[in-house]
């Protein structure tokens, strides 16, 4: 019986630490998503603002003509 308790309660351990690992996996996981949409919102940034570019300078081409 010593040896049931023993054993139930290193599962019951085991189990703490899963549980644990899994809520810093969904911490990292929460973090990456933010940085990942945050990256998504550079990008699309830079390509607006490449496209005002080319226009600006097709502009000026136009005018320096």
């Amino acid at each position: 019986m010593g040896q049931l308790k023993t054993v139930v309660a290193s599962q019951a351990e085991r189990i703490k630490q899963l549980e644990q690992q899994i809520e810093e996996m969904d911490r990292e996981l929460c973090a990456s998503r933010e940085a990942h949409d945050l990256l998504e919102f550079q990008v699309l940034e830079k390509e607006e603002d490449s496209k005002c570019l080319v226009g600006v300078l097709y502009i000026l081409l136009c005018f320096l003509k």
